[in-house]
């Protein structure tokens, strides 16, 4: 048996339901041991040694600087200069320096391994986008771009999640010389879960008329502070709604403005909920199931895979332009709103008054949910 070693700097029970299936698919398709190795860290404490049939590999901390630096990973590199002659795939998350030298190790050691990069949205890309007028700008690109393209074309595969992104990349230098090892691929749906727990999917008129929202809130990025002020216009009539995640701490006491929302709000109490953190997908999917309206209030996403969950259980998408909102609205049901309170409300109240008739959109578009599974995405990576 092969064996496949999936790469990833921070590893928890978060990431286990996030991030895992891709490497566990991987191996199921093609008869792959699958190996995690990652940090160790408080984090990662209540992780299993196996999980799903794939070893659990955590790592000692051993850096001087932070995660995600070259004194945090030094170690990493040390492992797959030990250990490249026993690995046949190595997956490394995200575009970025320690990953091209990760990369340039192992192809260094072991030729004929695959090395494939799950390019986790722009990464590292990033500055290329920025205002290149001046030449401190243009000198940072040269140097971005020579380390980059040097990572791709030591990668033997790489994995792209938007169109957008996978359109830029496409015509940069080292895919045009070999643009079979480009692949467009989603995060999927772990439709084995769902089977597995027999949850069957409620059709749009069964649905109950609820609203949820899923994210970090309180964070920046997520911007639910935008769905708080449209909801202190709406008239909700029989819909309720559900905020799902964990409450930010860190960047602000997002508790403190929750009070004071319900404070001035006073009707919404039994409206609107917050109910903290749902690890469990079982329990997660059944909340999509359920609703009828998804909201995506975020400034920016990489992906957004709640987006992808939202579309997997049919319910009507309303988001800001990030992520896959616009791809997947386009595939199923929704409507993409700007960083305006007005214009949220007002598609909003629309859909609560019935002037959007979601069911006979639902009806009147053959919508495939289930082709974003992780089962078919990783098809899309072909042979290894």
């Amino acid at each position: 048996m092969k064996n496949l070693v999936f790469n990833i700097v921070s590893f928890d029970e978060v990431e286990l339901i996030k991030i895992f299936p891709l490497p566990y698919y991987i191996g199921k398709l093609h008869h792959f041991f699958v190996t995690v190795v990652f940090h160790k860290d408080k984090n990662s404490l209540n992780l299993p040694e196996y999980y799903k049939g794939a070893l659990l590999k955590p790592l000692k901390y051993r850096g001087k600087g932070t995660f995600f630096s070259f004194s945090g990973e030094w170690y990493f590199f040390w492992y797959f200069f030990k250990h490249a002659k026993e690995i046949d795939v190595l997956v490394r998350v995200h575009f970025s320096y320690q990953t091209a030298i990760i990369g340039m190790i192992y192809k260094w050691r072991n030729p004929k391994g695959i090395f494939y990069i799950f390019s986790d949205g722009y990464g590292i890309w990033q500055p290329l986008f920025r205002d290149e007028s001046k030449f401190m700008a243009r000198f940072k690109n040269y140097i971005i771009r020579k380390i980059l393209f040097k990572t791709a074309e030591t990668a033997d595969k790489v994995s792209i999640e938007l169109a957008e992104i996978y359109d830029f990349l496409k015509k940069q230098k080292p895919f045009l010389k070999t643009p079979e090892k480009l692949v467009l691929m989603r995060y999927g749906v772990d439709e084995e879960i769902i089977q597995a727990n027999f949850i069957e999917e409620l059709p749009v008129n069964q649905k109950e008329k609820l609203i949820i929202s899923v994210g970090r809130h309180g964070s920046k990025q997520k911007n639910t502070e935008l769905f708080l002020d449209a909801l202190k216009k709406m008239d909700l009539k029989d819909y309720k709604v559900v905020f799902i995640g964990p409450i930010e701490k860190v960047e602000c006491n997002f508790q403190g403005y929750i009070d004071s929302f319900f404070d001035q709000n006073p009707a919404l109490k039994d409206k609107v909920r917050f109910i903290g953190p749902v690890y469990d997908k079982v329990i997660l999917y059944d909340w999509f199931n359920r609703s009828k309206i998804f909201v995506h209030t975020a400034i920016y996403e990489s992906y957004g895979i709640v987006i992808g969950e939202a579309f997997r259980f049919n319910n009507y998408i309303v988001s800001t332009n990030v992520g896959c909102a616009k791809e997947l609205i386009s595939e199923g049901m929704g409507e993409v709103v700007e960083y305006d309170v007005n214009d949220l409300y007002n598609s909003l109240q629309r859909i609560i008054n019935e002037e959007v008739d979601i069911y006979s959109i639902y009806q009147r578009k053959s919508i495939n949910n289930r082709s974003i599974s992780w089962e078919n995405e990783v098809m899309k990576l072909g042979a290894f």
